[in-house]
This record gives C-alpha cells, structure tokens and sequence, in this order.
C-alpha cells in the first residue's frame, strides 16, 4: 500500500528524491511488456505516492546487492589473510624444525 506525502511524514519524499534523485528524472525509463516490446512510462504517468513507493523498495533492493556484495568482499578478504597467515606459520614451522634437527645432529 502506498503512503501519501502527509502519511509518510515531512520530508520523506524529499529524502527519496536525494537518495535516488536520477530515477524520478524527466527521461523515460525503459520497460519490457507482456509480449517482449518496449514500454515507455515515464514518471507523471503514475501518482507520486505510487512512484515513492517503487522507489524506496527499488533503493532497499539496492541497498540489500550492495551490502551483500560487501560483505562478500569482506570475506575474501579475510580468506585471503587468513590463507596468508597460514603459510607464514607453516614456514616458520618447518624452519623450526629444522633448526632444532641441525641442533641434534
């Protein structure tokens, strides 16, 4: 269900239009129909509640890919720390070891 500019409170149109100002542009944005051919809707030809509300789930959607892709990255990250850690150990392990052979031989 779509707020209204007074139900959603002061500002919060405002807000969507800084977060995702590109989106509700003049320009029409390019949708695929029922049968596969390109449908041009452009904004005035919704009401605004109905456009803020797409976009706020668009932005949350949005939202959502960039932080799981972060979080991805993340992980990488620590993989690839983690993977060098290991070495480093496993090195200094065998250095190790082989100090202490030399030591009794």
């Amino acid at each position: 269900m779509a707020l209204t500019a007074d139900e959603a409170g002061p500002g919060t149109t405002q807000a969507a239009r800084r977060s995702c100002g590109p989106l509700l542009g003049e320009a029409g944005v390019g949708m695929a129909g029922a049968g596969g051919e390109g449908v041009s809707v452009r904004p005035g030809d919704t009401p605004a509640p109905v456009r803020y509300t797409l976009l706020a789930a668009l932005c949350h959607v949005r939202e959502t890919e960039i932080t799981d892709s972060l979080v991805d990255l993340f992980i990488q990250l620590v993989q690839k720390i983690n993977t060098q850690a290991e070495k480093k150990v496993e090195g200094e392990s065998v250095r190790s070891s082989r100090r202490s052979a030399a030591r009794r031989r």
